[in-house]
Formats: C-alpha cells, structure tokens, sequence
C-alpha cells in the first residue's frame, strides 16, 4: 500500500513535551517525564495509524503543521492572548514527532519543514493536537534551490 498524499486528524487531549534525560545508572537514561510522555506519544500514534487506515509510513520528505491547544489556566486572568509558558514548543514538537516516527512517516529525518503554533483550546474538552501532513507526488513539486 502506498501513504496517503494528505492527513489530518487531531488527538484529543493534554499535549505533553518531552522532558529532560537523567542517566539512572548502567548507560540507562529516562526521561524526566516518562509517565506522561509515553502515553501521549502512544495515543499520538495511534490516532494516525486509525486515520492511515492501514496504509504505510510515508517514504519521502514530509511537511508537517501542528496546532496544540491548552487549557487556559484556571482561577487566573490571563492577559496573554497565547500560552507563552511551559512546556516548550521545541519540546512538544519532538514528543509528537516521536509518536510519528514508524506510524506517519519512517523516521523524523524526513520532516523537511514544520509549522507548529501554541494556542488556548476554545472550551475545556478541546485540548490536544491537530496534526496535517501533505506528501508532494513527486520530488520536482520541490525542486533543489
């Protein structure tokens, strides 16, 4: 089976970044954050694998756009109109691209562009990722500069 040309699919629930690693002795690192981190990349990728419906990882480069969605927090005025905190966008980029890697494309290394933005979820039970991906038909739709 071939990839799909075009995917969105959006994955309900609280983003989570990747965290820092600790070495925990014998060359084993975890992440600082492992108890929230593998859910969430798991639950990351198995939303593409049901919206993939079968098909394979893509091949080629792959262009990604992610939009997360926070919670505003609560009992606070929040005169930000974008969630400028914690976790990191760089963070949370790598957690999604993680929960990708095998599922939407073979390996992250074929991300050759992302788009991603922070933002507040409209309503409590809104927040998540929504993810789109588009796969040019052919390599000369980006030619070399």
């Amino acid at each position: 089976m071939t990839a799909p040309s075009e995917l969105q699919v959006r994955v309900d629930g609280d983003p989570v970044g990747q965290g820092r690693l600790s070495h925990v002795g014998r060359g084993v690192l975890v992440h600082s954050n492992a108890a929230e981190l593998k859910p969430w990349r798991t639950k990351v990728g198995n939303a593409v694998v049901e919206a993939l419906a079968g098909r394979e990882p893509a091949h080629g480069h792959t262009p990604v756009e992610l939009s997360l969605f926070f919670d505003v927090p609560r009992g606070t005025t929040v005169r930000r109109p974008l969630p400028a905190v914690r976790p990191d966008l760089d963070h949370l980029v790598r957690a999604v691209l993680d929960g990708l890697t095998g599922v939407l494309f073979v390996d992250d290394g074929q991300v050759v562009s992302i788009s991603t933005e922070k933002r507040y979820a409209a309503t409590p039970d809104r927040t998540g990722v929504r993810i789109y991906a588009r796969w040019p038909a052919t390599d000369q739709e980006n030619p070399p500069c």
